[in-house]
């Protein structure tokens, strides 16, 4: 998503996205031909993540794919963030270096058979997990 608002910013559209309310926004930006290449961003981020939605767990509530304007209401909470764009990357990019130091503090402690063991669950968790990574948002937000 802090990609979807930088390409809201970069494109020049920011101010349809914070001035209007989601649905308006979102019908704006359809009808804005200067938002093409923002709107297949948002194509391509519904496709890979339309099942989800802001409450999960409920299903009664609509997902992304079937209300974008959710999506529209979530980029300006990170356009009203600002440069909380740019904290989003670092606080990734800090994740990761965390987990990798984890991953190898925990390996320090293990023998070779020890270790194969860890990695098999390791693997199938992070597998399955959400994981957010540099090169996953910057394609898929």
């Amino acid at each position: 998503m802090a990609d979807g608002a930088d390409a809201a910013t970069r494109l020049g559209l920011a101010a349809i996205v914070l001035e209007q309310p989601p649905a308006a926004a979102l019908a704006t930006l359809r009808a804005t031909p200067a938002a093409a290449p923002f709107l297949a961003q948002l194509a391509v981020f519904l496709h890979r993540h339309g099942h989800r939605c802001m409450v999960e767990a409920e299903w009664l509530h609509p997902r992304w794919v079937e209300a974008p304007h959710q999506v529209i209401e979530s980029l300006a909470g990170y356009l009203r963030a600002g440069s909380g764009c740019d904290a989003v990357s670092a606080a990734i990019v800090q994740a990761e270096e965390e987990r990798l130091a984890a991953t190898a503090a925990v390996e320090e402690r293990l023998n070779p058979w020890q270790r194969r063991y860890f990695h098999w669950p390791l693997g199938r968790l992070q597998r399955f997990c959400r994981r957010a990574t540099t090169a996953s948002t910057s394609s898929s937000s």
